[in-house]
């Protein structure tokens, strides 16, 4: 079983499904990292969503997550890319909303976070929504002292 740890630095190795298997972990991580450098600064989270709702995909240990992007462009590509999101919107939340309800939504549906997924696979990290908030938690004091 993959492991997580929650302070980016101290990062091993995110669990990723099957139908998202990662290429080289560095790009997978850069994508993470840029997700929350990107939110905190335009203060705009992205996911995508079609006429029955929003998608969730299922990982080989049987975890379920949903997408979230931090560009309306990665969404839009993963939109373009993956065959089974063509029908797809895109759907625009502001980080406080984000932050402040469908964090605590996903923890109530125990689901997961998919942070910048992209390729023809959908790759990328799927995070527990705690880890998300501190992460956002984190990245907002950053932001607040930076000259």
């Amino acid at each position: 079983m993959a492991e997580y740890c929650p302070n980016f630095s101290d990062f091993l190795v995110a669990e990723v499904s099957e139908n998202r298997l990662a290429g080289p972990m560095s790009f997978v991580a850069a994508h993470y990292q840029k997700f929350f450098d990107e939110v905190v600064e335009t203060g705009i989270v992205w996911t995508i969503r079609d006429d029955a709702g929003f998608p969730t995909s299922t990982s080989q240990a049987n975890k379920n997550a949903m997408p979230f992007w931090s560009s309306e462009a990665r969404a839009q590509r993963i939109i373009e890319t993956v065959s089974s999101y063509r029908n797809f919107g895109i759907h625009r939340l502001s980080l406080e909303v984000f932050r402040d309800s469908w964090l605590e939504g996903l923890e109530k549906d125990s689901l997961r976070v998919g942070i910048n997924w992209s390729g023809e696979r959908a790759t990328g990290f799927d995070v527990e929504p705690s880890d998300v908030r501190r992460r956002l938690t984190l990245g907002a004091q950053e932001a607040s002292v930076r000259p």
